[in-house]
């Protein structure tokens, strides 16, 4: 009749390979012309910041990988990969890793890790939504410490952050006639920019915006 209280050993245990740790990030906020093929939007340095915050004795390695999602579905040529080590905390103490991922470490703010990613390359072509995977697993040629009667907690939170600056690729084309004679009739009828023959699309005032 003995009650164990802590474990000492070595920890070989996979993460999120059965998808529990896999994140959706929806663009759908984005206007939908924005996503054609006709916009190149080449953002200078967006980048994602990645925070996790645990108390398991026990480092943690492995690949975090994104992937845009299109209509058509997933476009796992342009997917980017990064290798992620999160050290063992402290027995007894919570702590808080900040990674930031992107493809220039300028702008990086003290207390975050770079890791290098091409961002700007998924975002080219603004999907519907990116998918963030983890697929990690403890280090097991570490020893590592496990009380039994402790509750255990890896969790991990992101954002997406795209200002916009832009580079020399920015690409923005559009076609358009405009209906009806070279004159001022639109303008002098008293009619709503909507009624007129000579009105520009809608489009245009978003994209402005």
């Amino acid at each position: 009749d003995i009650t164990v209280g802590k474990v000492t050993g070595y920890i070989d245990y996979t993460l999120g390979s059965d998808g529990s740790m896999n994140q959706n990030i929806s663009l759908d906020g984005l206007p939908d012309f924005v996503k054609g093929d006709d916009f190149t939007l080449d953002f200078a340095n967006p980048y994602i910041m990645l925070t996790v915050a645990s108390n398991v004795g026990i480092p943690v390695k492995g690949e975090l990988s994104i992937v845009p999602n299109y209509a058509d579905g997933p476009d796992e040529d342009s997917e980017q990969t990064v290798n992620l080590y999160i050290p063992a905390a402290e027995e007894g103490e919570d702590t808080e890793h900040r990674y930031w991922i992107a493809k220039s470490n300028e702008g990086v703010p003290s207390g975050y890790e770079f890791l290098e990613a091409d961002i700007p390359a998924l975002l080219k072509r603004i999907p519907e939504s990116i998918d963030i995977r983890i697929d990690a697993g403890t280090v097991a040629d570490e020893i590592c410490n496990i009380d039994l009667s402790s509750d255990y907690l890896l969790d991990m939170n992101y954002d997406v952050v795209v200002p916009f600056v832009f580079g020399e690729d920015l690409k923005i084309k559009m076609d358009y006639t405009i209906p009806g004679e070279s004159d001022d009739a639109g303008e002098n009828t008293g009619e709503s920019p909507e009624e007129s023959s000579n009105a520009l699309p809608p489009v245009l005032g978003e994209l402005l915006n």
